[in-house]
């Protein structure tokens, strides 16, 4: 459940505050990650980014329970795609050697220049990234490459709605009604909607965009994390699930 009271009154009517730069720094936050170079082509450039989405997901599950390994975080499998880090050293490599080979053999088939502009490309590579029904990493994708000023098509969502945005808004009592942090697909999902229901409606009345709401929910959640010795209860577990 939404506590639309809560929404206006913790962040719409007293703004998100965001760096004046902020665009140029993420911008310049994506090519770092991804290795990218001023004169990279920009076929490359979304080569990168593709790889870079399809193998971010939830790295706190290890051999089927729930673990944060150690050294293994969100910005290591951007070593990976830089090739400064061997896949076999992060968790999961099986499925993240799985999702690489699909998302090699997606870029084979396809036109990404031009796909990129279509919404058909962008279905399509919903089957390949797994189907997931909030489509997280496809909307991470999007948000690189119009970071990165690379022209696309309409977003496939207006949220990532990984776990820090899950974090951020059951912490601040935006998003009510959910019990523990271990959850089901059909609660999962049912959870995550909300969410994104919640983004939109920042959207909508502000004058943020899909990236700016994205990154301040990401951090919001993130430094809830690093400073709350009880932020667990407010996570989202869902063995197996690599959505997020």
């Amino acid at each position: 459940m939404i506590d639309y009271n809560r929404l206006y009154d913790y962040v719409i009517q007293p703004g998100i505050s965001l760096p004046v730069d902020f665009a140029d720094q993420r911008n310049k936050l994506w090519r770092k990650l991804l290795g990218i170079k001023k004169r990279t082509k920009t076929k490359t450039v979304i080569k990168k980014a593709i790889l870079g989405s399809i193998g971010n997901f939830n790295y706190w599950e290890d051999n089927g329970e729930v673990k944060w390994p150690d050294n293994v975080h969100s910005y290591n499998w951007f070593e990976v795609v830089r090739g400064e880090k061997d896949i076999n050293s992060m968790n999961l490599p099986g499925l993240r050697k799985h999702f690489v080979s699909i998302a090699n053999s997606f870029i084979r088939k396809t036109n990404i220049e031009t796909g990129i502009k279509k919404a058909e490309w962008w279905n399509l590579l919903s089957i390949s990234y797994g189907g997931d029904p909030l489509k997280k990493r496809e909307v991470l994708l999007w948000i690189m490459l119009s970071d990165m000023n690379i022209k696309t098509t309409l977003p496939p969502n207006l949220g990532c709605i990984d776990y820090n945005t899950i974090v951020a808004l059951r912490y601040l009592k935006i998003v009510n009604g959910y019990e523990g942090n271990s959850f089901d697909y059909i609660e999962e999902t049912k959870l995550r909607t909300e969410c994104l229901k919640v983004v939109e409606e920042i959207i909508q009345k502000t004058r943020l965009g899909v990236s700016e709401v994205d990154a301040w929910l990401y951090y919001t959640g993130r430094e809830i994390r690093h400073n709350y010795k009880d932020w667990e209860k407010y996570f989202c577990y869902r063995l197996g699930c690599y959505f997020y």
